[in-house]
């Protein structure tokens, strides 16, 4: 069984992981961090989706604070634009995966992929990553 939770009511508007018969899901509803830090605890999250443009939440500040406070869950993150370097920067290089809203479909082998240990990265920003880890730069 895989823990999911899912930050806000509407990250998941429009998807469906009912069909997923391995997923334990829980919806957290809270907006301030330490209760979110506290319920994705409760939850022992293996995977935490978070909505790139919720208006209250900052799937940045979340994703970062939980890779430090609760390092046993991996975050994903749904988002409407390309992933890039500075996204993954802002996040304190803690995202597992970026989800676009054209992948939603994938949603699925997406949560496999990260709780198996993978990355959800598309292979341009992969790319980059290790050039500027090779030319020993990775501000952003």
């Amino acid at each position: 069984m895989i823990n999911v939770v899912v930050v806000g009511e509407a990250t998941l508007r429009g998807i469906d992981l009912s069909q997923d018969a391995d997923f334990q899901v829980t919806i957290v509803t809270a907006t301030e961090l330490n209760h979110i830090i506290a319920q994705v605890t409760q939850a022992q999250a293996n995977i935490v989706l978070l909505d790139q443009h919720h208006d209250e939440l900052h799937a940045e500040v979340i994703c970062s604070l939980l890779a430090r406070q609760y390092p046993a869950s991996q975050s994903l993150i749904l988002t409407d634009t390309r992933p890039d370097f500075a996204m993954l920067a802002r996040t304190g290089f803690s995202v597992r995966g970026y989800l676009t809203s054209d992948q939603h479909a994938l949603l699925g082998k997406a949560i496999r992929a990260l709780h198996s240990g993978e990355a959800w990265l598309p292979r341009r920003l992969v790319a980059e990553m290790l050039n500027r880890f090779a030319a020993g730069s990775l501000a952003a």
